[in-house]
């Protein structure tokens, strides 16, 4: 098993919990994730209008986001919600890091984060996924004290190559308990 090893991010970046969302941010991270995942710049007013809208249908007492910056360019996002009051239960959303500022800790400090703040709000149970074939990510959840919960396949439409005939199941869901 691989070893991960934690590091502190560049004392250049600077990640920071964003409170009010304005348009150039979310046009920032939807151009970040076209990048990160080698998308068509074309898409960029649809991957806008997701986010738009993911930003509008969750309400902000039950989601916190952070952006990673260097030099003023957004180089990493992710955030955390609330997916269940009953049991206060939260949810890691996607991390997403520039290429170019992988494995310096960045999306570590982020995913500390997004877990910190979910336990100031009182959270019993944090949950996230990664894809099966993305064994850093399940390894690093795991280094954190995520146990996996099984795997599923999203009812979602997917491209040819993440379709379920061609993955039975490609997603391993995992929590951590604060309690």
């Amino acid at each position: 098993m691989n070893a991960i090893v934690s590091q502190k991010p560049p004392t250049d970046v600077s990640i920071t919990k964003i409170e009010s969302f304005f348009p150039e941010m979310i046009r920032e991270i939807a151009e970040l994730e076209i990048l990160v995942y080698d998308r068509s710049p074309d898409e960029i007013d649809q991957e806008i209008e997701v986010w738009e809208e993911r930003f509008r249908r969750i309400p902000p007492e039950e989601r916190a986001c952070f952006m990673a910056h260097k030099d003023g360019v957004l180089i990493g996002f992710s955030g955390v919600r609330q997916i269940n009051h009953e049991t206060n239960e939260w949810w890691l959303l996607n991390a997403i890091v520039h290429p170019d500022y992988r494995r310096q800790g960045i999306g570590t400090r982020m995913a500390e984060m997004r877990i910190e703040y979910a336990k100031t709000q009182g959270a019993n149970i944090i949950r996230s996924d990664a894809r099966m074939d993305n064994m850093p990510s399940r390894l690093y959840f795991r280094s954190m004290g995520f146990i996996s919960e099984g795997s599923w396949v999203p009812e979602v439409s997917l491209p040819e190559t993440l379709s379920a005939a061609n993955n039975d199941a490609w997603v391993d869901h995992a929590a951590q308990r604060t309690e």
